[in-house]
């Protein structure tokens, strides 16, 4: 069923009574609440629940068994995948089962040994790109996953048989580590758990490296001329084997400036933004702001098939319990206010474009064609103390102060004037000063007196010296406008207030243009008029005298 469906069927839930769930965006504990998931959605009982799960179920909670959900946060399957863990079992000492992608070694009668990532909790499979990417907490836990299989079948040859006799057998050691060090080792156990804290953020490698061992009595019986001869010795097999996993290590964080106005208005500014899902301002809906994501759950795809081997087959399963795992998609072209007619506005968004990511899933058919990874925000935003910043990843949010005392735009004066003209063209002059100190101002070079922004004169850009001048020549008479538009602001940089200034040009509009408009008529009349002189005396000359 589409989320559409499931918003409705828990909307109808609430009108009847039903209770809310204690965090909304925690799943049901069972891989029903998921996304797409391949399940079958069979709907549970209420005593089918509690048998299940050991507890009365909550009204979404039996919804959940039957619907698939996607969340505006990343939800949290940690504990889900707890529960999970402990039905994944590996085969035993004569069957090695693991995913089909997990690496294998052996050696001699030791086989198969293969070695897999379980959980990385928490994390989220973030389809940004072609590819998609594992994003993960500095701090959080490792599950893995060995198993092996020994051979003890007999061999004949000939006259030679050669027989094993496994004495003992196990994993070694597991280590998980990052190209900065281990991170933490476990022994004889296969599914070792590893706790990580305050792992640099940053993309790296989690590697998991493993060692089985295993020890056998091997009999070689040499039958000959009617007589057996058996000699006995000790034989011991050592595996390592490897397994690397990349991930983005991130944590929710944004560097906060408020910019306010001689009006009263105030901009918020969010910069430097690692990948975030949701923020509010003060606490409250109306001030939050979603992002493009949306999340839902999963398998982990590594786990989706399992290769089952024995002495004599290898054979592709389907497990009967598989981890779960976050996916995050773009399902909007941009971030938007909850609450789009709120109090909140968004007047402007920095951030590269991306196209719409490649999955399979036909369902998902709100995912725009292109969308855009925003790390910059300005806002135009009521009074707020400070903003709540949720990650791409399950796990408490990062709440930031903004600055009590904010940063003030300044005024500035621009003008345009007319420097000179002719008959057929002027040149205007346009200044920028700071209203403030009087300096001027310069849109060229960075200085001192540097104002980031542009200055348009005519519809042609133009650059302030340092000055804070700059001259365009037009040759239509008319009426110009000259604009100055601020940069975005940058915290630690001055802000201005856009402002404009026009200024008229026609040659018959100053006293210059009327003199020079009087002469030029002058000289045309003189010429017309010589022209008319020396026309009539041709025509005289011309004429039979009398």
């Amino acid at each position: 069923m589409t989320c559409i469906l499931a918003a409705v069927a828990l909307v109808a839930l609430a009108g009847v009574g039903a209770a809310a769930p204690e965090n909304a965006s925690q799943p049901a504990p069972h891989t029903n609440a998921t996304r797409w998931s391949d399940d079958a959605d069979a709907c549970l009982t209420a005593d089918g629940y509690r048998e299940q799960y050991g507890r009365d179920p909550r009204p979404v909670e039996l919804l959940a068994t039957c619907t698939d959900f996607t969340y505006e946060t990343p939800p949290n399957v940690t504990a889900a995948n707890d529960r999970l863990r402990q039905s994944i079992t590996p085969g035993d000492e004569t069957t090695s089962l693991g995913p089909s992608s997990a690496p294998v070694g052996s050696d001699g009668r030791l086989q198969d040994v293969r070695l897999s990532f379980l959980t990385v909790s928490p994390s989220t499979l973030v389809h940004e790109t072609a590819t998609t990417t594992r994003f993960v907490r500095p701090t959080g836990s490792v599950v893995g996953y060995v198993d092996y299989r020994v051979d003890t079948t007999p061999v004949t040859t000939g006259n030679t048989t050669v027989s094993w006799r496994l004495r003992s057998h196990r994993v070694e050691s597991v280590s998980l580590a990052t190209d900065r060090g281990v991170l933490g080792t476990a022994s004889r156990t296969q599914k070792p758990t590893f706790t990580y804290q305050q792992v640099p953020t940053g993309r790296t490698q989690f590697r998991l490296t493993a060692t089985v061992t295993a020890a056998f009595e091997r009999t070689v019986t040499v039958t000959a001329n009617g007589t057996r001869e058996t000699t006995t010795d000790r034989v011991t097999a050592n595996v390592t084997v490897t397994q690397t996993q990349t991930v983005v290590v991130t944590r929710p964080t944004a560097d906060t400036a408020v910019l306010a106005y001689h009006d009263g208005t105030r901009r918020v500014i969010l910069s430097n933004l690692t990948p975030w899902s949701r923020y509010g301002l003060a606490g409250t809906s109306d001030h939050a702001v979603q992002n493009v994501w949306q999340f839902y759950t999963a398998e982990e795809p590594a786990w989706q098939t399992l290769d089952k081997a024995t002495a004599t087959t290898t054979t592709v399963v389907r497990p009967t319990a598989r981890p779960l795992v976050v996916h995050a998609v773009p399902t909007r072209s941009r971030p938007e206010p909850e609450l789009p007619w709120g109090p909140l506005q968004i007047e402007d968004r920095t951030g590269a474009k991306h196209a719409r990511p490649q999955f399979d899933d036909s369902n998902l058919t709100s995912t725009p064609t292109a969308y855009q990874h925003v790390d910059r925000l300005r806002l135009r935003q009521p009074a707020a103390a400070s903003v709540t910043l949720h990650g791409l990843v399950a796990g408490p949010p990062t709440t930031r102060s903004l600055p009590t005392t904010p940063q003030r735009a300044r005024n500035a004066t621009l003008t345009l004037t007319t420097a000179s003209h002719s008959l057929t063209n002027a040149t205007l002059l346009v200044t920028l000063t700071d209203d403030a100190t009087g300096e001027p101002l310069s849109t060229g070079a960075a200085g001192t007196n540097h104002a980031d922004g542009s200055v348009v004169v005519a519809g042609t850009p133009v650059s302030l010296n340092e000055t804070g001048q700059a001259t365009v020549v037009v040759s239509e008479p008319g009426v110009y406008r000259a604009a100055f538009r601020p940069a975005a602001w940058r915290p630690g940089q001055p802000a201005y207030v856009a402002t404009e200034a026009t200024a008229t040009w026609h040659p018959l509009t100053t006293f210059h243009g009327l003199t020079d408009a009087f002469w030029d008529l002058l000289k045309l009349l003189l010429a017309a008029g010589t022209v008319v002189y020396a026309s009539r005396q041709l025509a005289r000359l011309r004429s039979p005298h009398p």
